[in-house]
C-alpha cells in the first residue's frame, strides 16, 4: 500500500503528463475495468511507458484471453479523460510509471460532480450503475474461455440495471414542436449486418455525442419501462450506447425483462 507522501507525488506528477497510456477493452471501446480482490473497488489502468501499457495488454490477453487496445491520452485532455469515469463507475485509477505502481483514487484525482443544487429536470443523465455492469458484462463475453457463472451474474446484474434506468432517446424534429400525430418527429435507427433496424437508446450525454457528433439530434429523457410505447414500429430492437457498449435487446423480449426486474418485482 503506498504512502501518503507516494500518493501526493503521483497525484501532482499527472497532469505534467505530455500523456498517458490507458488499458481499453477491444469489445467495449471503453477502459478495461478491474475489479479489486480485497476492498472490490472498480479500477482502470494506465502507464506512462506505452511498452508497460502493451506488455499489461499482452499478460491479460495470454492469461485471461482479454482482449485490449492500448490508446494514447494527450496531456490536455487527460483532465476530462479522468472526468468522464465517474459516468463509468470507476472508483481507483492504477497508475504505473517505470516499476512504481500507484492505486489513486478517482476523487482525489478530479472533483466528482455535485448535481444535487441543480434542478431535477435540469441535471444531465447519469447511469454509472448500469454502465459499470455492461462494461463487466461485454468483457466477459469477448473472452475466448467464458466464465459461465461470472458471465449469468453479469448478465443478471446488467439486465437489473437496465430496467431500473431511464435513456436519452434521440429524435430529429422538424419544427419548434411536435404535431398530436407525430408526423413531423423522425427516430434514428442503426442496422446490424442483416439489415435488421434497431433503435439508439444512449446512457447520458457523452454517449450520445459519440453517435452525434454534429449534435443534430435532440433527445428525450424516458424510463425504460416506457421504451416500449417510444420505439418504431419498424425496429427490430434497441440497442444501448451503439458506439461502445453495443447492448442489442429484441423488442418482443422487453416486456417480459420489465416484468422480471422492474423495481417493485418480488
Amino acid at each position: 500500500m503506498e504512502n501518503e507522501n507516494t500518493f501526493i507525488e503521483q497525484a501532482m506528477r499527472i497532469p505534467q503528463l505530455e500523456q498517458l497510456f490507458v488499458a481499453f477493452g477491444a469489445g467495449t471501446r471503453l477502459p478495461f475495468v478491474t475489479c479489486d480482490e480485497e476492498d472490490f473497488t472498480d479500477q482502470i489502468w494506465t502507464f506512462v511507458e506505452e511498452e508497460k501499457a502493451k506488455h499489461y495488454a499482452d499478460v491479460r490477453r495470454e492469461n485471461f484471453q482479454d482482449p485490449l487496445v492500448v490508446v494514447k491520452v494527450p496531456g490536455e485532455q487527460l483532465l476530462p479523460f479522468f472526468s468522464s469515469l465517474f459516468s463509468y463507475g470507476i472508483d481507483v485509477i492504477m497508475f504505473q510509471e517505470e516499476e512504481r505502481l500507484t492505486r489513486l483514487p478517482l476523487e482525489k484525482l478530479v472533483k466528482r460532480p455535485d448535481l444535487s443544487q441543480i434542478p431535477e429536470e435540469k441535471r444531465p443523465l447519469l447511469n454509472p450503475q448500469m454502465q459499470l455492469s455492461g462494461i463487466h458484462f461485454i468483457q466477459e463475453m469477448n473472452r475466448k474461455e467464458r466464465n459461465a457463472q461470472a458471465l449469468h451474474e453479469y448478465e443478471e446484474e446488467m439486465a437489473a440495471n437496465i430496467v431500473r434506468s431511464r435513456f436519452l432517446v434521440p429524435h430529429q424534429m422538424e419544427g419548434d414542436a411536435p404535431l398530436p400525430d407525430g408526423s413531423n418527429i423522425r427516430i434514428p435507427c442503426v442496422q446490424n449486418k442483416e439489415g435488421e433496424k434497431f433503435q439508439p437508446l444512449f446512457t447520458d450525454g457523452q454517449e450520445l455525442l459519440k453517435f452525434d457528433k454534429d449534435r443534430k439530434l435532440r433527445a428525450s429523457v424516458i424510463a425504460f419501462e416506457n421504451i416500449p410505447k417510444a420505439m418504431g414500429q419498424e425496429v427490430k430492437g434497441i440497442v444501448i450506447n451503439p458506439m461502445s457498449l453495443n447492448i442489442v435487446l429484441l423488442g418482443e423480449k422487453i416486456p417480459a425483462l420489465i416484468e422480471r426486474f422492474k423495481p417493485d418485482a418480488q
